[in-house]
């Protein structure tokens, strides 16, 4: 039997949403941790739309001033060195390895906006 064209694209709706959640999810995780009053930091994403995995982070250093830049998940990879020393840029494939590269996004963001 023949799927319906509907139902695949409602599923695929689905499958979208669920991806969109999951990066937001990783997002807000980053920057909960960001968040303790220590590091003097106030952090806030806006997710994007229009069937763009995507979040604009802004984030406000206490004293130094407020950074602003989006992140695309499509651009997120984790760089890998091949057995013969190539090297490779892999799709993050779970949640903490999402984090690790946002993680990893904001900090080279911040150093390109200090190193200005």
């Amino acid at each position: 039997m023949e799927k319906d064209w509907r139902d695949e694209l409602t599923l695929s709706i689905e499958e979208y949403k669920k991806e969109k959640m999951e990066f937001n999810e990783s997002v807000n995780k980053v920057l909960q941790e960001l968040m303790p009053s220590k590091y003097g930091v106030k952090a806030k994403f806006e997710p994007g739309s229009n069937f763009e995995i995507e979040a604009k982070l802004i984030l406000n250093f206490a004293g130094a001033g407020t950074i602003e830049f989006n992140i695309k998940k499509k651009d997120l990879f984790i760089e890998s060195i091949s057995e013969v020393g190539e090297t490779l840029q892999i799709k993050p494939s779970t949640q903490e390895e999402y984090q690790s590269v946002i993680k990893q996004l904001i900090l080279d963001n911040v150093k390109r906006k200090i190193n200005k």
